[in-house]
């Protein structure tokens, strides 16, 4: 009896003690316990598309297009490739000349210059009162080709003589004659090298100019442009008002300048 009492009393003290030592709940639900109560992702998507949420969806969506639209012309076309100008920009008209560009050379408002026929060259040559005033006048040129073939040989009077006047090959080449005096420059009539096709041919694109002194510069009264090839000869007529003391001849391209012969008509001032 006795041993049966302790046994009583040892399971009473274990089971006060199993009492004492439970664990108190945890917060955490265990792994059999029922899931909270949560709305599925999906559900919470649709839950955001409410009428209303609908409607300031849309007014934000207009609102980008047009603020897009607005700022188009400032940003760059990827797929055109090309950048368009800004609407604020300062617009530069078509015809304007960049800044830097070089000044347009003045028009020429001097007499132009018109190309004689044979017959008219005749009437020129063959009328007896009329006078070349640039007959052994002081001629100079570019260059010398070398030292007989000077510019004063196209003045000497010899209309077909082996001695002409001669530059170097060089772009520009001139030559001129000093008339001593302004006078209205009415006929010149100009006798080419001859010889061989090549060698007249070097007398082409070039500038027939009446030239006058202007203070420290030389202004063009008379002008007439020689596109082509001239020929064994050729004559220019000039209306009143092409009056200098300088008659010039210059070629536009590169090329060596000779002539036989340089006769000026006309009359003193």
């Amino acid at each position: 009896m006795a041993f049966k009492r302790k046994v009583a009393k040892a399971n009473a003290e274990d089971a006060k003690a199993a009492l004492e030592t439970k664990p108190e709940p945890s917060d955490v639900p265990p792994s059999d316990a029922p899931p909270v109560d949560q709305k599925p992702a999906a559900g919470w998507v649709k839950s955001l598309f409410t009428p209303l949420n609908v409607i300031l969806l849309a007014l934000i969506l207009i609102n980008v297009v047009i603020r897009g639209g607005e700022d188009d012309d400032s940003k760059t076309n990827l797929r055109e490739g090309v950048k368009k100008l800004d609407a604020k920009a300062i617009e530069t008209p078509k015809d304007a000349a960049p800044e830097d560009a070089a000044p347009a050379p003045p028009e020429f408002t001097g007499v132009t210059g018109k190309l004689l026929d044979s017959d008219a060259i005749e009437s020129v040559l063959n009328n007896s009162t009329r006078t070349n005033i640039a007959l052994k006048k002081p001629a100079a040129q570019s260059s010398d080709y070398n030292t007989e073939w000077l510019g004063g040989n196209a003045v000497d009077g010899n209309r077909s003589g082996d001695i002409v006047s001669h530059t170097n090959w060089e772009c520009g080449a001139w030559w001129q004659v000093d008339l001593q005096g302004i006078h209205s420059v009415e006929d010149i009539i100009i006798y080419n090298r001859g010889g061989y096709a090549p060698i007249t041919a070097r007398l082409a694109d070039f500038l027939v100019e009446v030239l006058t002194l202007n203070g420290e510069s030389w202004d063009t009264t008379g002008k007439y442009h020689s596109v082509g090839a001239a020929g064994l000869r050729e004559g220019y007529h000039f209306e009143p008002g092409a009056e200098g003391s300088v008659v010039r001849i210059r070629l536009n391209g590169c090329e060596c300048l000779h002539m036989e012969q340089v006769e000026v008509y006309g009359t003193p001032v």
